[in-house]
């Protein structure tokens, strides 16, 4: 089966899903860099919207093709790359395993993340997908504004001010069983 094939066919829908986020530690001085890394518990809802998101990601996919420095990418198409040449690997062992202690248990401690993580297994392997975090991740950016829902007509403080994380996926990572 081609890599295309294999990523059209994985079972996204009946996966398990955890959600990770990542901070970078310091600079890293041309060393493989450093993470702080937690998970999160997501609720049934959020979990299949993120599934739904994946999903839809796979299926714009038309072609994969060689990563090289004069590789050209369209919106339909997945760059191939070498685990050698990236840290990804770093990431995606750093998520294998949601102990009890990493888990978020303080919105302070998702604050600041910097990108992350839908590890997605199943089955068919293991297809983690990385997301890049936006301004509103940021404490210093989020504690400028009064936090406001429209409800009922009107507008109400939001006492539980929400994080937005885009659909865009920067990358995923197929390791096939």
């Amino acid at each position: 089966m081609t890599i295309l094939e294999t990523l059209k066919n994985f079972d996204v829908t009946n996966a398990n899903l955890t959600l990770w986020v990542f901070r970078k530690k310091g600079d890293s001085g041309g060393k493989a860099p450093t993470f702080t890394k937690r998970w999160i518990a997501t609720e049934s809802d959020l979990e299949q919207a993120l599934k739904l998101s994946i999903g839809e990601a796979l299926n714009r996919i038309e072609e994969v093709s060689e990563y090289g420095l004069l590789a050209q990418n369209n919106e339909t198409s997945a760059l191939l790359l070498d685990t050698i040449e990236t840290n990804a690997d770093i990431v995606v062992s750093q998520s294998a395993d949601p102990l009890p202690h990493r888990q978020i248990s303080d919105e302070k401690q998702i604050l600041d993340s910097q990108f992350s993580v839908n590890r997605i297994v199943s089955e068919d392997g293991l297809l983690p997908s990385v997301s890049k975090t936006n301004g509103y991740w940021k404490a210093k950016r989020r504690g400028g504004f009064i936090h406001m829902v429209f409800k009922d007509s009107s507008m109400t403080l939001d006492k539980s001010p929400s994080l937005l994380l885009k659909k865009t996926i920067v990358f995923l990572y197929l390791t096939i069983k």
